[in-house]
């Protein structure tokens, strides 16, 4: 059984061509990795979406980045509430509120 998106095929054993959204949560030793080297791979693979989340102490940002139609990426916009809107996840945004919130106290 296959199953299209639209940047590969999905089959029984694995996914062939580009998937339509990646995420990155960099970390200390990944920051130019993820800013720097995948960003290039996923765009010169046709990635639609990638979403590079940064959470690290006084780092804490999310950029989002769209395939245009010439396959290059374009810095996505953000609402005037701070939320990205996905493209490729119906009805599903990112509010970058979320990255400024302290983690809750235990009770």
């Amino acid at each position: 059984m296959k199953r299209k998106s639209s940047g590969g095929i999905i089959t029984e054993k694995r996914f062939e061509g580009a998937p339509d959204l990646v995420v990155e949560i960099v970390s200390p030793s990944s920051a130019k990795i993820d800013r720097v080297d995948k960003f290039l791979e996923y765009e010169k693979a046709g990635v639609t979406e990638y979403w590079l989340i940064d959470p690290r102490p006084n780092q804490q940002q999310a950029d989002f980045y769209i395939l245009d139609k010439n396959g290059n990426y374009d810095v996505a916009a953000i609402d005037v509430n701070g939320r990205f809107h996905s493209t490729v996840l119906p009805n599903f945004y990112h509010d970058l509120a979320c990255l400024r919130t302290d983690p809750p106290t235990k009770p």
